[in-house]
């Protein structure tokens, strides 16, 4: 897993791991991330930890046409998401709510990714996932 040092290797990153000729660096950046990612361990202020019981079935799946699942503690929530490819983010927009989930993306290769919950500063949370078939 590589870690991301500037907006240039992200967008090469997106854009040469997967290949896609003819294709938009927005569309590229689209399909590496339109996968079902599971919850593998969190890190919270440097301690890493298992998925708890409640846990273990915590995913995020992201579609093509923009619409995600996400299994969050259990609980499942759906809703619109899109990329933001200049601040290397994932903006997650709850379905029926205001509610809006920003994640920053740390590394990404095409079986792991890590996502830092910007909201979540005083905790420095990262979410460590890997790539598993879409449901």
């Amino acid at each position: 897993m590589r870690p991301l040092v500037s907006k240039l290797s992200f967008l090469l990153l997106l854009t040469l791991s997967f290949g896609i000729a003819g294709q938009s660096l927005a569309q590229s950046g689209l399909v590496s991330l339109t996968k079902n990612w599971i919850l593998e361990k969190t890190n919270v202020k440097g301690t890493y930890f298992a998925p708890e019981e409640h846990e273990k079935g915590d995913k995020l799946t992201l579609y093509p046409n923009h619409h995600f699942v996400r299994i969050d503690g259990g609980v499942r929530y759906i809703g619109v998401w899109k990329l933001d490819c200049e601040q290397e983010r994932i903006i997650l927009k709850y379905c029926g709510s205001d509610k809006e989930k920003t994640l920053l993306i740390e590394a990404i290769d095409e079986e792991r990714l890590v996502l830092k919950l910007e909201e979540d500063w005083k905790m420095d949370m990262r979410i460590y996932l890997r790539a598993g078939v879409t449901s």
